[in-house]
Parts: structure tokens; sequence; C-alpha cells
């Protein structure tokens, strides 16, 4: 019987940091597996997810529509964004995802896709 989800969390993933071992930070190996899947994993069992990746992070997408086929992927890039906004920030980040969230929802996180985190 499948649990149903009361609350949306929001994983912000946008911005492609390519550290000095090449990876992006998101796809960076912890124990095994992408630092963003622990993220998501935190929150896939009960939660709504909605995740914000830059469109142009192929690696990252293709991963996550692979191994999570049910989470909502909002797709932006930088340059979209400086267009219509003049600018890139967290924020046009946090407009997206919460774009794709119904109105009336009363129980949302926000995280951030590379920052690990355990909730009690």
């Amino acid at each position: 019987m499948k649990t149903e989800k009361i609350s949306t969390t929001i994983i912000l993933a946008a911005t492609q940091h390519m550290p000095v071992s090449g990876y992006d930070s998101h796809m960076l190996p912890i124990r095994g597996k992408p630092c963003i899947a622990w993220v998501i994993d935190e929150f896939y069992q009960k939660d709504n997810i909605v995740l914000v990746l830059n469109k142009n992070n192929t690696k990252v997408m293709d991963y996550i529509e692979h191994r999570y086929p049910e989470i909502k992927i909002v797709g932006v890039t930088e340059e979209d964004e400086i267009n219509k906004y003049h600018m890139f920030s967290i924020l046009n980040s946090l407009n997206a995802g919460l774009s794709k969230v119904k109105e009336n929802e009363t129980r949302l996180k926000i995280v951030l896709g590379d920052t690990l985190c355990r909730m009690g």
C-alpha cells in the first residue's frame, strides 16, 4: 500500500559547481552514491519532491530521471533567467520551484541540493 505524501520538499540544485576534482558537486560520490541522491533519499519516501536543476546539466538530469522517475524536475538555465529577470540567483531557482507547488501547500521544506542533512 502506497503511503500518501503530506508535504513537499523543493530541492534547489540549479548551479553547476565544478570543484578541483572535476566533479559537479551534486554528483560528487559519497559512500557509493552521488551527493544529490543522499539529499533526495532523505525526503523521498515522505514528501513530494520538486527538484530545480540546470537543464543543461544532462548528467544529473539523466541520473535523476532514471533513479527517481516520480520526481517533478524543473529545468532552468542561467541565460534564460538573466534574460527574464536581468539576474540569476538562488531566488530564481526558488521561484521556479514554488511555481510547481500547490498554492494551498502548508508543509513545505526548501533544501540545497549539495548540502547533506538528516531530518529527525
